[in-house]
């Protein structure tokens, strides 16, 4: 009966944290060394209008004049080491942000805190 209690506490926190995502605005995922964002973006938007700025332990990202976000990082950045793309992806577009972490193997408990 353990698996099952485990299995159905899993299946109950899921939807909580899809939750949290779709309120952020983003996606968020991480490994050892690296932490990345995803945004779904309007299929307009053009590379020129993306504005991301990265500091050791901040992130603001905008597009055109609209703030997606800003705020302190999960942890400290190697700010030479990371990155942004925007890709087509359905129908609209995606921005992809990747942060290298600083210090490798250290798990954030979220990419940016607000």
């Amino acid at each position: 009966t353990t698996n099952n209690d485990n299995h159905h506490q899993q299946q109950q926190q899921q939807p909580q944290q899809l939750q949290d995502e779709k309120d952020l605005g983003y996606t968020w995922d991480q490994t050892d060394d690296e932490v990345e964002l995803k945004f779904s973006v309007v299929a307009a938007t053009k590379s020129k209008d993306v504005k991301v700025q990265f500091a050791k332990d901040r992130l603001e990202i905008k597009i055109a004049s609209e703030i997606l976000v800003q705020g302190d990082t999960g942890g400290n950045v190697l700010v030479d080491d990371c990155t942004y793309t925007i890709q087509d992806e359905g129908n609209g577009r995606e921005l992809c942000v990747v942060l290298a972490k600083r210090d490798e193997g250290v798990i954030w408990a979220r990419a940016i805190k607000s």
